[in-house]
């Protein structure tokens, strides 16, 4: 038995290598990473520089000349229209691409009464408005300074920003950039759920391929059916593998050159120590086989490829669960929320690289998620062979739960 799925296993394996797309997309990987590391970080330095085409019309407040002044010094192409100016003349010149936005100013805006409205084109970048929020509370904090007597000079020390920087850590190092940090954490996170549902799932059609070309037939004339569901498994999981160490090494190169000629010096890249690679590894090994058990049994109770894509649409709603929480375990690490979705099987083989990584996890909730994650896979694996050594010769209507049930009895 061990021969026969290792043949099975290395068949499959060498069909995947072989592949040009393989190649392509192990190397595009760390391409991939480096852009999804380097394009924040561009983005933050150049939005505030990049600004919009506003128009700024003033209706006595006084806020507008000093607001004009702060967003072009930020590199905004600023304009005054006078207060009377139509409405649908400014939206005219937005349509024509003339202006990104315009904004209104209410004559008791000092006082504290008035509420600015932003029209624009550019209203949804999220960046730009938070610009053009600071500015327009820096302007208006000193028309108001201006109107008690203080000075220019001394409303602009007092208006002058302190140096800001965030750093992640909790308690047990030196903090590292708090945005890369979590730049760095969400990237794993995706190429774990890329690699963990692609490979799973490509388990699932070539199952459905042969089964369809009646191919399994002739390997359960020489082998058994758990030989053939464990060599598929382990075959497919041998490419992921691959990529996915590819990928590691990438993440452990990147930590250590760094993002230096992107930012400043203080933003220093997370380091991905020895530990870090073993969990990464880890989970997706085990993530790996906890889902494509599910997709092998999918494959084994289904005729054709568009019936497997109606079986498999309740795993695919379980897998958004983890890409929605994600930005939940990143708020708060070390909180309840994160320590439930850390130790469900189907969550914390994405979640808790992540979590490890933010340094949330203790050693006793990490060993507590990788010994639950072991016995459900176990467990997953075994119901699934039942199902598959049933299911893989069966063909007509699907299956129904009853029928399921009475699979995994099967002796």
């Amino acid at each position: 038995m061990k021969a026969a799925w290792w043949v099975i296993a290395r068949r499959e394996l060498l069909e995947r290598i072989r592949s040009r797309w393989f190649v392509i997309a192990t190397i595009a990987g760390p391409l991939m990473l480096v852009g999804a590391m380097a394009v924040p970080v561009l983005i933050a330095q150049e939005s505030a520089t990049l600004g919009a085409r506003v128009v700024i019309a003033d209706d006595r407040s006084g806020v507008g000349q000093a607001l004009g002044d702060n967003l072009g010094a930020l590199g905004w192409q600023v304009s005054h229209a006078a207060p009377e100016t139509a409405e649908a003349t400014l939206l005219e010149a937005i349509a024509e691409d003339r202006i990104d936005g315009f904004l209104r100013l209410p004559p008791d805006l000092v006082g504290g009464q008035g509420r600015v409205l932003y029209l624009g084109d550019n209203a949804s970048n999220q960046t730009a408005m938070a610009v053009l929020a600071d500015a327009l509370s820096r302007a208006l904090t000193a028309v108001r300074l201006s109107s008690h007597g203080l000075a220019p000079p001394a409303i602009h020390a007092a208006l002058r920003p302190p140096a800001f920087e965030t750093r992640h850590t909790t308690g047990e190092a030196e903090g590292t950039s708090g945005p890369l940090v979590f730049a760095l954490a969400y990237v794993i996170v995706i190429l774990l759920y890329m690699a963990i549902v692609i490979y799973a799932v490509n388990v699932m059609r070539a199952i459905v391929v042969e089964k369809t070309n009646k191919v399994v037939e002739v390997l359960l004339g020489a082998t058994t059916a758990e030989a053939m569901m464990l060599g598929k498994i382990a075959g497919v999981g041998l490419a992921g593998l691959i990529q996915v160490a590819v990928w590691t090494l990438a993440l452990v190169v990147l930590s250590s050159v760094g993002l230096g000629a992107l930012g400043p010096s203080t933003m220093a890249l997370p380091s991905v120590d020895l530990a870090t690679l073993v969990v990464i590894i880890a989970y997706f090994v085990l993530g790996y086989f906890f889902f494509a058990a599910v997709y092998a049994a999918i494959g084994a109770m289904v005729a054709s490829e568009q019936e497997a894509q109606q079986a498999q649409a309740p795993v695919v709603l379980v897998l958004i669960i983890p890409i929605a929480c994600i930005q939940l375990v990143a708020n708060d690490p070390r909180g309840d929320a994160a320590e439930l979705l850390t130790q469900i099987p189907l969550t914390s083989p994405f979640l808790m690289p992540m979590r490890h990584l933010l340094h949330g996890a203790s050693f006793g909730s990490l060993a507590a998620s990788l010994a639950i994650l072991v016995a459900s896979t176990w467990f997953v694996s075994y119901l699934a062979a039942r199902i598959f050594r049933v299911g893989i010769l069966m063909t007509g209507k699907r299956p129904s739960l009853r029928e399921l049930w009475r699979w995994m009895r099967h002796r």
